[in-house]
């Protein structure tokens, strides 16, 4: 019984370990982890992998100090504006968090965040039966970013929409 119990203990110990080092967790400075974060989501192929190294990175941007935050390099806030064209609307929906966390560097991505509002609002890849998908945080980012002035009224999905009609 005892082996046992240290068997699951050691086992528990390194699951623990794999999953910190899967949310960028090694020793590097936030933009090497960022960067890192955004080669594992770009290299994987599976969906539900690409969106748990997605929430990872906006937990390691969110859980940095605003100061840290705000030196995010415009390569990687380039780079990270990019998966904003994955395939999958909940990388997309964390990815715009993300960037919603970085700070007025991320003000860069707003030309790729209105493409990906429009394909969100207006595309046919989104579930719009979802509590919340993307466009939900990509319209949160760029009210974040100062972009996007909420429009009054009960309709918060089409927040932002007047930005999408005034790019026409």
């Amino acid at each position: 019984m005892r082996v046992r119990l240290t068997a699951l203990v050691i086992w528990a110990l390194l699951m623990i370990q794999a999953f910190a080092q899967s949310c960028g967790a090694q020793d590097l400075g936030v933009n090497a982890k960022i960067v890192s974060a955004i080669f594992d989501i770009s290299n994987e192929s599976s969906i539900s992998k690409r969106v748990e190294f997605a929430h990872c990175l906006v937990t390691l941007v969110r859980d940095n100090e605003r100061s840290v935050r705000e030196e995010i390099a415009t390569d990687t806030i380039d780079r990270l504006s990019r998966l904003l064209d994955d395939r999958s609307d909940a990388v997309r929906f964390e990815i715009a968090l993300g960037l919603g966390f970085c700070g007025p560097a991320a003000t860069r991505a707003v030309p790729q965040l209105l493409v990906a509002l429009k394909e969100a609002q207006f595309g046919g890849s989104v579930n719009r039966s979802a509590s919340s998908t993307s466009a939900d945080a990509i319209a949160a980012t760029l009210e974040e970013l100062k972009v996007c002035v909420p429009t009054p009224g009960p309709d918060l999905r089409g927040r932002c929409d007047y930005l999408l009609r005034a790019s026409r």
